[in-house]
């Protein structure tokens, strides 16, 4: 038995070094994205929808441009999207350690293959961004176009970025 124990402390030690060493994974770019940058307010706001094992997911990405990230109090966004109906939103009212990025994504629960008919090309939405600040509430409107065959999962990696 004695002879195993230096054997298996190489294999942890070997083992312990390509778990720490390991590159992080990046995230895949999505199906489609759309960025809003406004030089009136401290947001960057990205929305962006990706297919995950068939399903389809819609998310933002927010991010505060200005230094001052470590003193945003709370944070709130809601996502309505005219097309298929449906909404879905995000809530952080304890932000002590803000990196100034927010990334929240969920499965598009409302997008039903049966109101495909119903939409235009263009699918709409509305995002209402929301923050407080050394104890003053801001906030701001977005409106995104959201292309209809990002609903279609037959057209899964064929749309094109903005």
């Amino acid at each position: 038995m004695k002879q195993y124990i230096p054997l298996l402390v190489i294999a942890a030690i070997i083992g312990g070094a390509l778990l720490v060493f390991q590159e992080p994974k990046e995230e895949p770019e999505p199906d489609w994205s759309s960025t809003t940058d406004y030089f009136d307010i401290p947001w960057a706001f990205t929305m962006f929808a990706n297919y995950e094992e068939e399903e389809l997911e819609l998310g933002f990405t927010a991010e505060y441009t200005e230094d001052n990230a470590n003193e945003i109090e709370a944070f709130e966004t809601f996502v309505t999207v005219y097309g298929p109906l449906g909404s879905f939103y995000y809530q952080d009212l304890d932000m002590d350690d803000f990196d100034g990025v927010i990334t929240y994504k969920e499965v598009c629960d409302f997008c039903v293959e049966e109101d495909y008919a119903m939409m235009s090309d263009l699918v709409h939405a509305s995002v209402k961004l929301a923050w407080k600040i050394n104890g003053e509430i801001g906030d701001h409107n977005f409106h995104f176009q959201l292309p209809n065959e990002l609903f279609d999962s037959q057209q899964e990696g064929e749309i094109e970025h903005e």
